[in-house]
């Protein structure tokens, strides 16, 4: 009794495969396999890193593809099912099939005819693309699978078609202006369509499901006009032989007319009209529905660089800076909606330094219109201008920092794996390099990375700030031992975090691998020690000792 108290039973297991297949095996024909596909509990017991112990979404897939010989068409077959470990829901999507068209121009010439005029580049440089899909979905439950997957070959699936035609073209205007227009039209195509009713005698709502064709469709179209400006600064004497800067300017129009497949009917809940969409649930890809949107779109893109003059006698070139590598500046305004119609401004940049060791990247988010407070406390939204209302340009929305600092000691990128190409099989490379956390590169002397990121997040009136530093790297103490770290410090809450600190150490065992890793404090504490082939063929064969936190099933 003691031991049926302290122990259980758990039917656990996993199936994994992968496959690319060669493609120089058949050409035009290509067939792979992704399928990862778990029971509930699996990860609780058999998994040693945080990340994959948390994981509750799995997607496993085979895809089958061809291309036609001498033609723009493709085809690609795909099985996939998308699994939730967490509310036990299996999604089925048998099959998805997708016709693909490359871009093709109907309209060229092919004889050469001069001389060349930019009407004729008009219609000739018109370039149609195309894409149908197929999609047969169906919900299950992993508990009931063996009583419900019955119901995909009874009719109780999701489906429909979907068309996407796409036709563009781009026509050099002056020699420096690009105009680029463009029309886009979808059709959907729907076999089934639910229609809610109100039932006065028992007082609920019903619905009935007629089948049939139904066919919606929708279009828009652009046009984008763009740019390059270089402005050249030089220097004759000094260190810096000159500066340019490069702005790409664009500005553009979007119209999309407003279509709706919505119906209206007494079918509420008391009987009184509602409006809904009777493909919202029967239909793979709803209903066509589009809003009406007239806007104005326009976008600067910046880039600044620096030319340098070599040291003399000594043999170098000269050498480029790039001080500011992209900042970006985006929005939009709608004349056909009846409020709000600027949309936010979005500020994007990214620079590099050190020899692309340090990077920083910052993006924010605009809102040009102001807040009003209620009686009630909250905070809305109000269509006036920040700028008129309290004298700012804008208000602030969202703001993220991301500052990443790496360095490697060795720097020979073909010796990432522990064992060398001329000796490992193509599927053992494939392995190690899909899952370099289950490798030690005991090759590199050391490397550390260090990350911070900050975000600021403040929609209406209550802002969130996440402020993070995390740290990892690895030391080799001696050629065939090496100790790897990892922790993450929370500025906000003032604390490490327990689920990213973990120390361990690592000792190559020529054709095995000894790891050990201990989290030391937190929900997970424990210590891990593993002991497995360093074949990728062999992966299963391994030794894995735990204590710690005990996982709890319901």
């Amino acid at each position: 009794p003691k031991i049926s108290q302290e122990f259980f039973r758990a039917n656990e297991w996993r199936f994994r495969w992968t496959h690319n297949q060669d493609p120089k095996s058949l050409p035009g024909m290509n067939f792979r396999s992704d399928v990862n596909v778990v029971t509930a509990g699996f990860n609780k017991f058999n998994q040693f890193e945080i990340n994959n112990f948390i994981q509750n979404t799995f997607t496993s897939t085979l895809a089958w593809g061809y291309t036609i010989p001498r033609t723009p068409f493709n085809i690609q077959t795909n099985l996939r099912l998308d699994q939730n470990t967490s509310t036990r829901i299996l999604n089925l999507n048998i099959p998805e099939l997708a016709w693909t068209t490359n871009r093709f121009f109907p309209f060229r010439n092919r004889k050469k005819i001069r001389p060349v005029r930019w009407w004729r580049d008009l219609y000739e440089g018109i370039g149609v693309t195309h894409r149908t899909e197929f999609g047969n979905r169906i919900s299950l439950a992993d508990t009931l699978f063996s009583q419900q997957v019955r119901r995909l070959f009874a009719g109780y699936t999701i489906n429909g078609l979907r068309h996407n035609f796409e036709a563009a073209t781009t026509v050099k205007l002056f020699n420096y202006i690009s105009l680029v227009p463009s029309i886009r039209y979808t059709e959907i195509w729907n076999f089934r369509k639910r229609l809610q009713y109100y039932d006065p005698i028992s007082g609920q709502v019903g619905s009935d499901t007629l089948r049939g064709f139904f066919a919606g469709r929708t279009f828009s179209s652009s046009i984008n006009v763009n740019t390059n400006i270089f402005a050249f600064f030089n220097f004759r004497k000094g260190p810096i032989q000159g500066i340019r800067y490069l702005l790409q300017p664009t500005v553009g129009f979007a119209y999309a007319p407003f279509i709706s497949s919505q119906v209206s009917g007494y079918a509420g809940p008391s009987g009184n009209l509602i409006t809904y969409d009777p493909f919202a649930i029967v239909g793979l890809y709803g209903g066509a529905n589009q809003v009406a949107s007239g806007a104005v779109t326009f976008s600067l893109n910046n880039n600044l660089e620096m030319k340098t003059s070599p040291r003399q006698d000594t043999g170098q070139t000269a050498r480029k800076i790039k001080l500011v590598e992209f900042l970006g500046l985006s929005g939009s305004y709608n004349f056909f909606a009846d409020s709000f119609q600027l949309n936010s401004i979005n500020i994007q940049t990214r620079n590099t330094y050190l020899k692309g060791k340090l990077s920083t990247v910052f993006s924010a988010t605009l809102d040009p219109y102001t807040l009003q407070q209620l009686p009630s406390g909250n905070f809305v939204r109000r269509p006036f201008f920040e700028l008129i209302q309290n004298g700012k340009l804008a208000r602030l929305v969202n703001a993220t920092l991301n500052i990443s600092y790496s360095l490697i000691g060795n720097s020979d990128k073909q010796q990432k794996v522990t064992s060398k190409k001329s000796r490992s099989a193509p599927e053992e490379l494939e392995y190690i390099l899909g899952n370099p956390s289950d490798y030690v590169d005991f090759k590199i002397p050391y490397s550390l990375s260090i990350s911070y990121v900050f975000n600021y997040n403040r929609p209406l009136q209550i802002a969130t700030v996440s402020n993070i530093l995390s740290i990892n790297g690895d030391v080799r103490l001696a050629p065939n031992w090496k100790l790897d770290f990892r922790s993450a410090f929370d500025f906000v809450q003032k604390k490490f975090s327990p689920s990213a600190t973990s120390i361990g150490v690592s000792r190559d065992l020529h054709c095995w691998e000894m790891d050990f890793q201990w989290i030391p404090f937190g929900t997970l504490a424990s210590y891990v020690f593993s002991l497995r082939a360093k074949a990728a063929l062999l992966q299963d064969l391994k030794l894995n000792r735990r204590r710690g936190w005990v996982p709890v099933i319901n």
